[in-house]
């Protein structure tokens, strides 16, 4: 008996448990320790897993690692039953069970992506001869997309091409097999060697969203020092970016992107300052619009600003922590940027183990698969701070301080924590129907025509999805989104026939060209 109950622990401890339904959920999160100390031993030996179950959060044993993640944390890929098989380190893509790169998973030197003074990846050689890969401040905004094909995971993340990461941040993508290498180990078959997105970025700030058909992906990243944000369709493939306007709103340096429950709301946060925007987000279109502005009140002496951001379970309150403040905001309030409730601030009187001369403070606020919100410290403190019930208005949330005391000592921040379990918008009216209605549906006028070519906003189908036209011999003379015949396509200069549309790959209509 003692064996069996040994056994079970040790399981209990090291292996996630499975939820059922859900497929490929990157819940896990690999966290280790920045500086400070025995560098040898705190770096390599002092790494492990965060498992966010719906039972709590769960900590794996150390790990050693030559792969060092410097700032923040770093997601992780998973199976169905919530192990860990991917981790992106920021210089390489590894094998979470050997953490060494998996096949083609080196992107130190992605073909001079990597400016070498930034030195985002740099080798060293430690005092025991061996040889560790520090990564500077890539992982934080990085996640994985999965629209439930093994072969075609998606690695999203930024690279900054100058020596200031405020400078040029570009949004970059890699695409996995997780079973394309040699034995049938992952793969990377796929480098984005220039910029999926050619815009200077606001560095951490990416996310994603599920479409609102459930499947696929958008993809959110904001425009360094502009009011520009884009959201990039991803169904298999990327798609053009949407363009949003913010009027009045400004991007500043740093920021963070949390999604609400639904996912038509999201909330950014300046980092370092006190300025917040709740957006409005259509998960058919992709376009986002002002919802409400807010700040928070600098309560506690030394306060430096917003550090992160999170929605309650329940979706109506937005709480933000600070360095030493966490504040609660109603969204349904009609005072909104005046109507917060301070919820805790730190006490620094009750840590003990600071690893450096630095007093710790409040980082990352983040959601956990329980229902309860976590919040993470600056300065490699071993404490994990919890809020037990976020949907519940005032003080009385349930703080505690100093829940979680990890082994590790974990670096500053959380990674972006992406909702896999995000399903349809009900009732929404561009989840995709059947292949037969919408060819049914689909209607072109004028045809025939001489000038332009256009549809109604289709019903259907999401306005971003692929459209190319081809002639009465196969060959592609249009290449473009359905957005594109919905305000109308010109084809006067084209040559009198027959042209077959396709939208999504899929044959739906003809229209004839006479002159």
């Amino acid at each position: 008996m003692k064996k069996v109950i040994v056994r079970f622990i040790i399981l209990l401890f090291i292996c996630p448990l499975s939820i059922k339904g859900q497929e490929h959920i990157s819940r896990n999160f690999i966290c280790g320790y920045y500086g400070g100390g025995n560098s040898y031993d705190s770096m390599q030996y002092n790494f492990g897993f965060v498992d966010r179950r719906d039972t709590g959060l769960y900590f794996s044993k150390k790990i050693k690692s030559n792969y060092d993640i410097d700032f923040s944390q770093t997601s992780t890929y998973s199976d169905s039953s919530g192990k860990p098989i991917l981790v992106w380190q920021g210089c390489a893509l590894l094998d979470a069970g050997t953490m060494q790169p998996i096949f083609n998973g080196d992107f130190s030197d992605t073909k001079g992506v990597n400016h070498p003074v930034w030195k985002f990846c740099l080798k060293e050689k430690w005092g025991n001869g061996e040889d560790v890969v520090r990564e500077y401040r890539g992982t934080q905004g990085a996640f994985f997309l999965d629209r439930g094909d093994p072969h075609s995971i998606l690695l999203v993340y930024y690279r900054c091409l100058s020596i200031n990461i405020t400078d040029s941040v570009h949004l970059y993508t890699a695409t996995i097999d997780l079973s394309g290498g040699p034995g049938g180990t992952p793969a990377v078959v796929e480098k984005s060697y220039k910029p999926v997105l050619d815009h200077n970025l606001v560095p951490l700030a990416l996310n994603a969203v599920r479409h609102a058909n459930g499947k696929d992906w958008w993809i959110l990243a904001p425009e360094l020092r502009s009011n520009r944000w884009y959201s990039i369709l991803y169904d298999g493939e990327l798609h053009d970016p949407v363009l949003s306007k913010i009027e009045g709103w400004f991007n500043h340096s740093e920021g963070t992107i949390s999604v609400s429950p639904d996912g038509q709301k999201i909330g950014y946060v300046c980092t370092g300052l006190k300025d917040f925007i709740i957006l409005n987000f259509d998960r058919c279109t992709g376009d986002l619009s002002p919802y409400k502005e807010g700040s928070f009140p600098l309560l506690s002496p030394g306060n430096m600003g917003v550090t992160s951001g999170v929605f309650a379970p329940g979706g109506r309150f937005f709480y933000l922590a600070s360095k030493f403040d966490i504040f609660q905001f109603d969204l349904e309030s009609d005072v909104f940027d005046d109507d917060w409730i301070p919820i805790a601030t730190f006490d620094t009187a009750q840590v003990t183990e600071y690893p450096f001369f630095y007093k710790g403070y409040f980082s990352t606020i983040f959601s956990g698969n329980d229902g309860h919100l976590y919040v993470w410290s600056f300065y490699s403190l071993r404490y994990i701070h919890r809020i037990a019930f976020p949907d519940r208005l005032g003080p009385s949330v349930g703080w505690k301080q100093d829940y979680y005391r990890m082994e590790v000592h974990p670096s500053h921040f959380v990674p972006t924590l992406i909702d896999y379990n995000m399903g349809p918008l009900p009732g929404s009216p561009c989840i995709t129907k059947t292949k037969s209605s919408q060819n049914k549906e689909f209607i072109l006028y004028p045809n025939p025509t001489s000038d332009i070519i256009r549809t109604e906003s289709m019903v259907n189908y999401h306005d971003n999805v692929s459209l190319k036209i081809f002639n009465n011999i196969g060959k592609e003379v249009y290449s473009g989104t359905l957005r594109d015949l919905v305000k109308g396509i010109v084809v006067r200069s084209w040559r009198s026939g027959i042209y077959l549309i396709k939208v999504d790959n899929q044959q739906v209509a003809k229209f004839i060209k006479v002159d």
